[in-house]
């Protein structure tokens, strides 16, 4: 027997197609049961209202559109209208399309309800949690790491809370999840690359004008590191899968500029629409941001200080990735430290930073990768610092659904009681230990209140019992998330145990040749 004859009976040889396919569907497979997963679990914790004015506003713009075709808000819709001095809203058309299907059904069921209308943000999470695992698996991790940099992100961090409200972030995160999955492909000279960078930019510009001002340089720096002989030599390859979506979101956004103000170059954070802008001292905005006890990124998602040894290990394969991100990190909290609310106003948490939440899950993930191939001396002790990390995530986010954030600031406001005297200083006083004290901050008082008969339960499914809808979907997400951990696992000892086979069959050649 010839090693020739060998060869041709090599599965390399005459099985790469099936074996390629096989491995696509597994991968399939993986990505929905991970997001029936995730979104199975973020309807569960729908809180079945709209408490925010961002939200009213935007939903009431989605209701005229459906009933009357205008963009104008919809006086009747929440008492919204009267919010704003003009009879448009300030914010992105993005949210307000996703609302416009949702609304039909809401209206025909309960039209002073919003539990419909609710399921926009766990789909744009949900859909981000697959990008991230599909990002993963592009970047050649093993997939259950893949999956658990995902699951990190879905019930880690931010994500569940801002599931079930109904702010125009979650849009964002999408669309900066879709633009790190095209560099990625743009960076293996897969064409459709610039494509995705395309969508995800314009997706995140439908949803937040401000994109414009915090993605557009990043794709800049995407096609820097194209280089400028490749970009010239496929410049009509990149310009319409790139150009065409960058345009159309630029185009609409003059467009509604002008008709909303009258100015294609005003946009709704300025002006009569809200004059104190960006008044905040950057420094101030950047430590209540990223170091204060009350308020900093990290302390509402411990496991994402993970990231920050994951960029080191990033960059050693994918410098022009690690970059990116950073990039998006410095430019988003710069921005937003000069705003005059850096915190975003009554939310949970950094709001304006929910993005990066996604974003830095793609270092996260580098992480548990590395922990696959580092010695065991090391490992053990590493796997207890990610445990820990977890752990403490998790007692965070729980706290976040299970009492309301905005009780807090009714306990802030109350100070009727008190001489008139005083009752500025007090509120100051006491926002001042919210913003930058651990022990007075958001987290500590949801957490000493869970179960409490002071408190409301906020959750749609589960608030006088739990509901069936709540309990079936509790379980669709175990089911979903364990099974998608499993397919992972399957797939990884699959293609460990394919590249054995390979490795021996190679010996086996080298030494019939040498024969």
């Amino acid at each position: 027997m010839t090693p020739t004859s060998i060869a041709g009976d090599n599965p390399r040889s005459s099985g790469d197609g099936r074996l390629a396919s096989a491995r696509t569907r597994r991968d399939a497979v993986l990505l929905a049961l991970l997001g029936i997963g995730v979104m199975a679990a973020y309807l569960a914790l729908e809180r079945g209202q709209i408490d925010v004015w961002d939200g009213k506003s935007m939903a009431s713009v989605a209701q005229n559109l459906l009933q009357h075709g205008s963009l104008k808000q919809c006086c009747r819709a929440y008492g919204a209208f009267p919010r704003d001095p003009g009879p448009y809203a300030k914010f992105g058309i993005g949210y307000s399309l996703m609302l416009v299907p949702l609304w039909h059904f809401q209206l025909t069921s309960n039209p002073a309800g919003a539990t419909f209308l609710g399921v926009a943000n766990p789909l744009l999470l949900a859909a981000a949690t697959v990008v991230i695992a599909k990002t993963g698996m592009v970047l050649g991790w093993r997939r259950s790491s893949a999956v658990l940099a995902a699951l990190a992100f879905a019930f880690l961090t931010m994500a569940p809370l801002y599931s079930s409200e109904f702010f125009a972030e979650p849009g964002v995160a999408l669309g900066s999840t879709l633009m790190l999955l095209g560099l990625v492909l743009w960076d293996e000279k897969r064409p459709r690359g610039a494509l995705v960078i395309g969508i995800g930019a314009t997706i995140a510009i439908l949803f937040r004008p401000d994109s414009l001002v915090l993605l557009g340089p990043i794709v800049a720096l995407m096609m820097l590191f194209r280089g400028y002989r490749e970009l010239i030599a496929t410049w009509r390859s990149w310009i319409l899968r790139l150009g065409i979506p960058l345009g159309l979101a630029l185009a609409w956004t003059l467009f509604y500029d002008q008709l909303r103000y009258g100015n294609l170059f005003q946009v709704g954070y300025s002006g009569a629409y809200d004059k104190r802008g960006f008044s905040n001292p950057l420094g101030q905005g950047a430590r209540l941001l990223l170091v204060s006890h009350g308020k900093s990124f990290f302390v509402f998602s411990p496991i994402l200080l993970l990231a920050i040894p994951g960029l080191f290990l990033l960059a050693r394969r994918r410098r022009s990735l690690a970059v990116v991100i950073v990039a998006m990190f410095v430019l988003r909290v710069v921005f937003y430290a000069r705003w005059w609310t850096p915190e975003g106003g009554n939310s949970w948490g950094p709001r304006f930073l929910l993005p990066l939440c996604a974003v830095l899950a793609i270092p996260l993930g580098e992480v548990f990768e590395w922990l696959h191939t580092v010695a065991r001396r090391v490992r053990w002790p590493a796997i207890v610092v990610v445990a820990a990390l977890a752990a403490t995530s998790a007692v965070v986010q729980v706290a976040s659904v299970l009492v309301s954030y905005r009780d807090i600031f009714a306990e802030i406001g109350d100070v009727k009681t008190l001489p008139k005297a005083i009752q500025h200083a007090t509120v100051d006083q006491r926002l001042d230990k919210y913003r930058w004290s651990f022990g007075g901050n958001q987290i500590m008082w949801n957490l000493k209140r869970i179960g409490s008969r002071e408190v409301h339960m906020p959750l749609y499914w589960f608030q006088h019992r739990a509901s069936p809808f709540g309990v079936g979907m509790l379980l669709l997400a175990a089911i979903g998330c364990v099974a998608a951990i499993c397919v992972a696992v399957l797939s990884d000892r699959i293609e460990q145990g394919r590249r054995r086979l390979a490795v021996g069959i190679a010996g086996a050649d080298r030494r019939l040749g040498e024969t």
